[in-house]
């Protein structure tokens, strides 16, 4: 059974909230483990600190942003922002 049939037979709506559940459970997780926290990243850079929370945070946003730019120079790969939903029409 392929990702398409799993689709079909399940339905696209069930399909997303189990995908979303996955991804939100997954980076859930790895907050948890990394112990990623924006509000200690804020306090301390409120506080003119560079700690350990604002590294895991400039860490994970320079990642973030490295894979979006990958994605978008790449014309068919895995985000062709051309046809993005979210991108307003010209």
């Amino acid at each position: 059974m392929t990702f398409i049939d799993f689709v079909e037979w399940l339905g696209e709506a069930p399909v997303s909230m189990l995908m979303g559940a996955a991804t939100g459970i997954t980076f859930g997780v790895a907050a948890q483990r990394s112990r990623f926290c924006l509000r200690a990243a804020t306090v301390e850079f409120a506080r003119r600190k560079l700690g350990p929370s604002v590294a895991v945070w400039l860490l994970t946003f320079s990642i973030a942003v490295v894979w979006v730019q990958a994605a978008a120079a790449s014309p068919d790969g895995p985000a062709p922002i051309t046809i993005a939903r979210m991108k307003p029409p010209q």
